[in-house]
């Protein structure tokens, strides 16, 4: 399907604008059983940080790296492993690793 999705916005010329990476902070957040006040503070790391986010070709790491700021700050980094949140999210533990960096 998203295959079709692709070759139909090529073939018509239709922008396709990237995903917001806060768009990704629900569902990664449910997927770790964690605290509201994670997702609230990863979206307000991403916020404060627009200068790595427009530069990042994947928002979804980029949530992940937020999340692993906002655990650690929130103190609840101990709940979740990198390995289960990059899964979550679809990248690999360094890409999550990568994002924090920059975010940090």
């Amino acid at each position: 399907m998203s295959n079709a999705y692709t070759v139909l916005n090529r073939e018509l010329g239709l922008p396709v604008p990237p995903r917001e990476p806060a768009t990704f902070l629900p569902k990664l957040v449910s997927a770790l059983d964690l605290p509201r006040a994670v997702e609230r503070r990863a979206r307000d790391i991403l916020h404060a940080s627009p200068s790595v986010v427009e530069t990042s070709a994947n928002p979804s790491g980029i949530a992940g790296g937020a999340i692993l700021v906002a655990a650690r700050e929130l103190n609840v980094r101990d709940r979740f492993s990198q390995a289960e949140l990059a899964t979550a999210a679809d990248v690999t533990p360094v890409t999550l690793r990568k994002h924090r960096n920059a975010l940090e």
